[in-house]
């Protein structure tokens, strides 16, 4: 059995949020310290980094994978 797969997604301002990926690439990812609360659902990472405008903090997000931090 396969398991989701925890990230923390650095934004190029400073912010860290968390997520994982469940087994079939989708994402969910957590505003963490946003006083919204929000989250970011989406069909792959690749789908919610791609195509930002260069201002976005996730325009040049890094991915860091929990089972490869060091």
């Amino acid at each position: 059995m396969e398991w989701a797969r925890p990230f923390s997604l650095h934004l190029t301002d400073g912010r860290i949020w968390h997520g994982v990926q469940f087994p079939t690439g989708e994402v969910c990812i957590a505003h963490v310290g946003e006083p919204s609360g929000a989250f970011t659902v989406g069909l792959s990472l690749d789908a919610v980094l791609g195509d930002r405008v260069p201002d976005d903090p996730l325009n040049g997000a890094r991915v860091q994978w929990a089972d490869e931090e060091s």
